[in-house]
């Protein structure tokens, strides 16, 4: 899955939350194209970072019992130079470590 795309599947599913107008777990599941087991492990992934959800038989939505906020934030920003070869050395030393088993000094 892209990665927007799994931001937008999480504010949305934020949102229909928040208003209490999921419908039934199928229902819900169906909208996002998942199965019920992915839904309940994105479910999972919300009560994991603080959300208290829980889910209404009579009104057939999910539902915050807490004042639960997502925000999605992120950053993008250009590497400088040193932080490339920051990148490229880590990369040397887990291939390093899968080949040799243990960490070994690479010196550049």
């Amino acid at each position: 899955m892209l990665l927007f795309e799994g931001i937008n599947r999480m504010q949305t599913l934020h949102k229909l939350i928040a208003k209490e107008g999921t419908g039934t777990p199928c229902e819900l599941a169906d909208r996002f194209r998942l199965s019920k087991r992915q839904l309940y492990n994105l479910l999972e992934e919300f009560r994991e970072m603080g959300a208290e959800i829980k889910y209404s038989r009579t009104r057939e939505t999910f539902y915050y019992r807490n004042d639960f906020n997502l925000e999605i934030t992120f950053k993008v920003s250009v590497l400088t130079s040193a932080e490339e070869k920051m990148i490229c050395a880590g990369e040397k030393m887990f291939r390093a470590i899968l080949f040799h088993g243990r960490p070994v000094s690479l010196l550049m």
